[in-house]
């Protein structure tokens, strides 16, 4: 099995309080069959009342609305264990950013291969781009059009 622990701190520094409006924060991966997330915490300074919906992708997304003006928000989100065994012969890819640990080998043998892509998308907002779109596609596949779907943007 796989565990990675994701720790995710934002701060906005204002020169002046201000108003806040809500905040719309997408942090929290997309479990799947494969990816299972075992705890999440969002802890948001100033206070905020937090809520949870999901978009038309199956992503979880939170919204912080806030009662009072402020010098700063603070987001501070930790993704607990995210844990998923791979069938044998299967591929793990992930950013070179991510911190990952692997769990010891307590029967057998583990054999690895280790590697790295280059993606012929120079942009990154372009390639996140493209990567949400397929997203969308491959969702509407798998449900069909026999719903109506709120896009919020």
């Amino acid at each position: 099995m796989i565990t990675i622990k994701i720790r995710h701190t934002t701060t906005y520094r204002f020169h002046k309080p201000v108003s806040l409006w809500p905040h719309r924060l997408m942090l929290r991966p997309r479990e799947s069959r494969d990816l299972r997330l075992i705890s999440s915490s969002v802890m948001v300074t100033p206070a905020a009342v937090v809520t949870w919906a999901h978009d038309v992708f199956g992503n979880a997304v939170a919204t912080a609305t806030f009662q009072t003006m402020s010098t700063h928000v603070v987001i501070d989100s930790a993704a607990g264990e995210e844990t998923f065994k791979l069938d044998p012969g299967a591929l793990v890819a992930y950013p070179a950013t991510s911190l990952h640990s692997v769990a010891e080998v307590t029967r057998g043998v583990r054999l690895a291969a280790v590697g790295w892509a280059r993606s012929f998308i120079r942009d990154a907002a372009r390639r996140e781009l493209l990567f949400d779109l397929d997203s969308a596609r491959k969702f509407f596949e798998e449900v069909g059009s026999q719903g109506i779907y709120e896009v919020d943007f």
